[in-house]
């Protein structure tokens, strides 16, 4: 019978993912991500007689499957796993008592990994902060409202009295199919460049994010 060794990655184990505008440098917020995986097990003899490392560490690969990072950061984690837990058996295989034909060795992994994530295109408003503008007729707000304007500034068409608006939190008032599809593109204003929350959908499709 061989011996085997069992890799657990830890349930408090964690990725940070931090997003942020390259454009504005602004920081859009930032998310814990458990990292999962399911328990491995693989033979002490071939995983401690690989020529490498680097050999040894693709026996290992689907413990960091989950995460959402470059292949070669994957790597470089992986490198470090096989490279620790090696030195560790080998120092335990000393120890171990003679004549003992299996062993069982259980490695628990704690994985602690923070990513910044750099947004480089435009980045849309989060769709509970759109569907959340104050929206009525033109005939429903006054004059002052409107700040003298009498189009919208995005479609450039006159407001009509019984047309559909929406004010944005900065009091600036635009149809309202105009500023929705300005603001699915672009969080900020087109007057005050005001900002919006940010969705981060683009990035990361989580529904909690958009």
């Amino acid at each position: 019978m061989k011996s085997k060794i069992t890799f657990i990655v830890g349930s408090d184990s964690k990725h940070t993912q931090k997003f942020m505008d390259h454009q504005t440098n602004v920081d859009l917020g930032e998310r814990g991500v458990p990292i999962l995986a399911p328990k491995l097990e693989i033979h002490e003899e071939d995983f401690m007689a690989s020529g490498s490392n680097e050999e040894a560490s693709s026996q290992i690969s689907s413990l960091v499957d989950s995460l959402d990072i470059d292949p070669d950061d994957k790597q470089e984690i992986l490198y470090g796993i096989a490279r620790s837990v090696r030195s560790a058996l080998r120092v335990a295989a000393k120890h171990a008592a003679a004549g003992e034909k299996s062993r069982e060795w259980m490695v628990k992994l704690g994985l602690r990994l923070e990513t910044t994530y750099w947004w480089k295109d435009m980045v849309p408003a989060s769709n509970g902060s759109i569907s959340g503008l104050e929206k009525g007729r033109v005939v429903e707000f006054s004059d002052e409202d409107f700040h003298e304007e009498k189009s919208c500034c995005i479609c450039f068409k006159e407001f009509q009295e019984d047309g559909l608006v929406k004010r944005m939190p900065c009091s600036h008032i635009f149809d309202d199919k105009c500023i929705d599809e300005w603001l699915s593109k672009s969080r900020y204003c087109p007057i005050c460049r005001y900002e919006m929350p940010p969705s981060l959908c683009l990035i990361s499709p989580r529904e909690d994010l958009c």
